[in-house]
């Protein structure tokens, strides 16, 4: 978390490419893909293995947490759970950043 925040508060920050449990989208914030263990980490049998961008980050003054953006490759789709929001003319979706980055199981800088 610490990274994509740093990555993302740059000026003219580059998306950061992440490797996530697609399902924390669909389940909302409890959900928890990845199991991370002190000799490593695995995903549960129903992670569904996804990657997208994080575009931008904020922070929501009504939940009281720090949110990343999420660019995702369905284009305007937004079928998510109802603990996020989506923005419907572009198809990106606002994510708690405690519960994404509990799901995300890889990460790209792009320069």
């Amino acid at each position: 978390a610490a990274m994509i925040d740093m990555r993302l508060s740059q000026p003219r920050a580059n998306p950061v490419k992440i490797s996530f449990c697609y399902r924390v989208l669909v389940k909302g914030k409890s959900y928890r893909g990845v199991n991370r263990k002190l000799s490593g980490q695995t995903e549960t049998g129903d992670c569904g293995h996804h990657s997208a961008l994080v575009i931008g980050q904020r922070f929501n003054k009504k939940s009281g947490k720090c949110q990343l953006l999420v660019r995702n490759s369905f284009g305007k789709f937004c079928g998510y759970s109802t603990d996020w929001e989506c923005e419907k003319d572009k198809g990106n979706i606002w994510v708690d950043q405690d519960a994404l980055t509990a799901n995300i199981y890889g990460i790209s800088y792009i320069q």
